[in-house]
């Protein structure tokens, strides 16, 4: 189980967090933060957009 974790290290395919790979810790946290905006983003503009909707159907009705 052992060699077979070190070979995939090797490859790229999982983080050596041994050696401290800083860059590739530093880019996934980036790209974490990047879809966290992204979603908060969309969550705050649907509120906006149901929020102006409720407003819309108020103001028919009170026509």
């Amino acid at each position: 189980m052992q060699s077979y974790l070190m070979t995939k290290m090797k490859k790229g395919l999982l983080p050596d967090t041994k050696s401290g790979n800083i860059p590739f810790r530093i880019e996934k946290l980036i790209i974490n933060y990047l879809w966290l905006k992204l979603i908060l983003s969309i969550s705050h503009w649907n509120h906006l957009v149901s929020g102006q909707l409720e407003l819309d159907e108020q103001f028919h009705l009170s026509l």
